[in-house]
């Protein structure tokens, strides 16, 4: 697991690593890039290590989405944060598929059409994936304009495209499996795309810093225009108020005085200023009262208001001085401001305050004006205007009401769709009053953090004011050089063609040393190796273990030699090919080499035995401890083409002088050794004694005659009838196979079959049973003994064997035997064994009426889901569970729930090793359907069984 994860989590970071660096090349809005070496990341870790690399793609494309989204200034959290990895992982996998299909990786792609196909077609067709699902989700969530989303869909794809074929070539030369095919390539291909990526790095750097400056000069300069023009509508605002003040300062405004300045007058004053600046919402003239003179003010004018924060006027309490809006203009929209004393309004008693003090206009806080719709933000200045004769004496205090969106509008150019966006804020205001004007939220930190943003210092009316102004996509793209951008995709072109070259070249290179090499390695190997395995072959370890030896024999020093047999191999390799077994050879010694000592010899001498030489030993448990080495080597299963294959070996240990003092002396006593290691069990380890010759020589007897046995007719069937338990009537018979040698006399089935397995008998010898039961079979018919089912032990090696299937219908065929009545008795270790067609062959030999009993039950590790899956129709119950019936508890216990198991499933159920009547009774009590055992008769040769079968019938019709 942990080969798969750090791999991943290099992903993720290089990943992430390589966006960062993209997004330095981005153009509007800021999270396209025109190179995404990511792209080309992803898909060559994907293809070169595997779908276990899609986690770290995906985490590092968040990682990257992230990164992107933050610069573009769009919000923390959307729909792009998730589609987006999800389609450079579906990208990335899509490629993979097509490269293994179209330029068949793990080719090493070295032709000039593979590498063409892989960089110029798989490269840029899966990039279409990651664009297509990205761009139309930025679309809807109105990151990118419904207009841009075609330019912006074609320059994601291009980026993806370009980052694929510059970064692909990398990746491969350094992560392509296998390593041996990429690993001479990685001097000559790394090294010069690195390098020429740094320089077109650089360039594209230099390129970009140019192209930023001259777009950041372009955006000071709008920003600078901007400034003065707003600069000067600010100041014609101020000269608008105090020209204003003068006027009233002249004129005759006291409460009761008989030449009063009257709405009219102050209409005309003001209405010039009004229509030469469309922002303004009003001017208004508050005069000053003191106490006495407010109830003649009452009387005349309106009554004198305050109003609350939330806008709301009730009459104001009594003070020593008012300044009641008298006058305004125009004054049909405003007339309920009429009375409102401004030195006691929230907003503006302040600034009030402050013109009152210094003599000059003062300008409020933004404020929202309540007679408008939506966000109108507007200022009110107020100019302080003093008696002429008695400058300390205030007469009173004129306002302007200034709209902030109209007059920052006003500054718009007729071509403004392609300026920057900018924002007035007031920075001495309270924080969350700071709008001007502009778009919401534009007073807040986050809006400046666009890398193409300025702020421009203003003055109006005493207060420090800021017009802050940043780039917009379409400012950008009006200003943009895109010659200097074909440049870079000029630059990147090339790069990626030197990668196609250079693959081009170090593969041929690379074939043509690989062939170099092979020759030279075929050259020693014919000499001195095994072809297969690499290891040392026997004339070679003949040779150095006889220097060895002379060696030991001159210093008096321990020498021993171990014998490797793999255990089951032959039958590994005749039921999944020998091309499977070549590479399960190949992948033991792998795991065999590792356990040894650098002085030790290990070689391949044929087949599946392998032989090690330990030289200079001081004890003979150093070679028990590395035979224990070698077993546990093989302890965790060997994945070869898809199969995980649990292997074992046996071992034989000769040591010298003990053993032998010759070199053939010790590999014969080693030899003898393992096969007493396989007598013991297999998958371990003896030492030899000088017995063990007697033991070796009694298996090799066998062995030989066992082969001239069925020649000589020496094997013979015998036939165990079985009882029905309910009826008590013969419903068939088990055909075991008997060896009658002409010198030994008769040898058990337990002597001879497992000998018949490891030497490959058992595929003649099962063959001559299925005939000879067969044909038995009909002549009973023939001769009356009709009914009878005969079943047949079959085993787990010979049913594996490829001609099993016509074998069983040769034997049909040649008997003229009903399929029905033939039973084949197959055991639980079949079913354990790996056999990929194992469903089928069963069903195949049921289709032909053939029926299957599952033999020796409850001895081995069966799964219940073959009784439910597989076409058995009966189970055999072991005689070991029924040797102590009744009166055994473990074994009642068993018998009853196999019995209610097979019933359950609709098995039948044959008991094996039926001797007593209380037996019997037992097992027919609780449904077993039949019994075979020595109680009713023990297997018998042909004739004997037919007259048996006939004197039993006979028996059962009388009584």
């Amino acid at each position: 697991m942990t080969d798969r994860l750090i791999p991943a989590c290099w992903t993720a970071a290089l990943y992430a690593a390589l966006g960062w660096i993209s997004l330095r090349i981005c153009i509007p809005p800021d999270y396209v890039s025109l190179v995404f070496l990511p792209a080309g990341l992803a898909l060559g870790m994907v293809l070169a290590r595997g779908p276990w690399m899609l986690p770290g793609v995906g985490l590092g494309s968040w990682l990257v989405q992230w990164l992107a989204s933050s610069q573009a200034g769009l919000p923390d959290w959307s729909w792009n944060l998730l589609v987006s990895p999800i389609g450079a992982m579906l990208q990335a996998q899509v490629g993979a598929m097509l490269a293994r299909r179209w330029v068949h990786y793990p080719d090493p792609v070295e032709s000039p059409s593979r590498v063409m196909w892989l960089l110029m077609g798989v490269g840029p067709l899966s990039a279409l994936i990651n664009a297509s699902l990205s761009v139309p989700v930025l679309v809807l969530s109105n990151a990118i304009a419904s207009s841009e989303g075609l330019f912006s869909w074609w320059t994601w794809w291009l980026g993806d495209a370009v980052g694929s074929v510059l970064c692909l070539p990398l990746v491969l030369v350094l992560q392509g499996q296998p390593s041996s095919h990429w690993r001479n390539r990685r001097w000559t291909v790394a090294v010069p795309m690195l390098v020429a990526l740094l320089l077109v790095g650089s360039v594209v750097y230099e390129i970009k810093a140019w192209e930023d400056r001259r777009i950041k000069t372009q955006l000071e300069e709008a920003a600078t225009e901007m400034g003065q023009r707003l600069q000067r509508r600010l100041d014609a605002q101020s000269d608008s108020v105090q020209a204003i003040a003068r006027v009233m300062q002249v004129s005759q405004t006291r409460v009761g005085a008989p030449q009063e300045i009257t709405q009219e007058d102050f209409a005309k004053t003001a209405r010039h200023w009004l229509e030469r600046y469309s922002g303004t919402q009003n001017f208004g003239w508050s005069p000053y009262l003191n106490v006495h003179d407010r109830s003649l003010y009452e009387a005349k004018h309106w009554l004198i208001k305050g109003r609350s924060p939330t806008g709301t006027t009730y009459t104001s309490a009594v003070r020593s001085e008012y300044l009641p809006l008298t006058l305004i203009e125009p004054r049909a929209n405003n007339v309920r401001a009429l009375g409102l004393d401004v030195a006691v309004l929230p907003a503006t008693a302040a600034t009030v305050a402050s013109s009152r003090a210094s003599g000059q206009a003062r300008v409020s806080e933004g404020i929202r004006l309540v007679q408008e719709a939506g966000e109108q933000r507007a200022v009110v200045m107020y100019q302080a205007v003093f008696e002429p004769q008695a400058p300390e004496q205030l007469k009173g205090v004129v306002s302007a009401v200034f709209r902030m969106d109209d007059v920052l509008q006003a500054m718009s150019q007729p071509d403004s769709g392609h300026r920057p966006e900018s924002c007035l804020v007031d920075p001495q205001a309270e924080v969350d009053n700071q709008r001007l004007a502009g778009p919401l939220g534009c007073d807040r930190a986050q809006w400046m953090t666009h890398e193409l943003s300025l702020r421009h210092p203003l003055r109006f009316g005493g207060r420090e004011w800021e017009l802050r102004v940043r780039a917009t996509p379409a400012f950008m793209d009006s200003a943009r050089d895109w010659s200097a951008w074909v440049i870079v995709a000029l630059c990147l072109l090339c790069v990626g063609l030197l990668g196609a070259f250079l693959l081009v070249i170090t593969g041929q290179a690379r074939r043509t040393q690989a062939l170099v090499d092979l020759r030279t390695r075929e050259l020693a190997a014919l000499a001195h190796y095994d072809s297969l395995t690499g290891l040392p072959n026997r004339s070679q370890w003949v040779s150095r273990s006889q220097t060895e030896l002379e060696q030991a024999q001159r210093l008096g020093e321990r020498l021993v030699v171990l014998f490797l047999d793999l255990d089951h191999f032959k039958h590994i390799n005749d039921t999944l090919g020998h091309a499977l077994g070549d590479e399960l050879l190949q992948a033991v010694a792998k795991r065999l080499a590792p356990c040894l000592e650098s002085h030790h010899l290990l070689a391949r001498i044929g087949g599946d035995e392998f032989v090690v030489l330990m030289p200079r030993v001081e004890q003979p448990q150093e070679a028990a401890q590395v035979a224990e080495e070698l077993r546990a080597a093989l302890n965790t299963p060997l994945l070869v083409q898809g199969h995980e294959i649990n292997l074992s070996m046996s071992m034989g240990i000769a040591c010298y002088p003990e053993d032998g003092d010759t070199l053939d002396h010790l590999l014969k006593h080693a030899d003898t050794a393992m096969y007493v290691a396989k007598e013991a069990g297999r998958n371990g380890y003896q030492f030899f004694m000088k017995e063990m010759n007697a033991r070796v020589s009694r298996r090799m007897f066998l062995e030989n005659n066992l082969r001239r046995a069925l020649e000589r007719n020496e094997m013979y069937l015998v036939y165990q009838p079985q009882i029905e338990a309910s009826t008590g009537r013969v419903a068939g018979v088990e055909a075991l196979v008997r060896w009658n040698h002409p010198e030994e006399g008769l040898i058990p089935p337990d002597r001879f079959i497992p000998v018949a397995e490891d030497c490959g008998l058992i595929e003649p010898l099962g063959a001559w049973v299925l005939h000879q039961a067969c044909r038995q079979l009909q002549d009973w018919r023939d001769d009356g003994l009709d009914g009878l089912m005969m079943a047949i032990n079959i085993s787990p090696m010979q049913f594996r064997k490829p001609g099993f299937i016509d074998t069983v219908r040769s034997a049909l065929n040649s008997s003229g035997v009903d399929p029905q009545r033939v039973e084949l008795e197959i055991t639980e270790t079949l079913l354990m064994q790996p056999l990929n067609d194992l469903d089928s062959r069963l069903r195949e030999l049921t289709a032909m009426g053939l029926t299957f009993a599952l033999d020796d039950f409850g001895t081995g590790y069966s799964s219940l889901g073959y009784l439910k899956r597989l076409p058995i129709s009966r189970i055999k119950l072991d005689k070991s569970f029924v040797a102590d019936l009744p009166g055994d508890v473990e074994d009642e216990a068993v018998t009853r729930a196999t019995l209610s198991m097979a019933k359950d499933l609709g098995l039948h159920c044959v008991a094996e090793g039926v001797e007593t009547q209380a037996q019997r009774a037992f097992l027919t009590e609780r449904g077993c359907d039949t019994l075979q055992g020595y109680l009713f008769a023990r297997p018998m040769p042909e004739q004997e069984c037919r007259e048996w079968i006939r004197q039993y019938r006979y028996r059962q019709r009388s009584a």
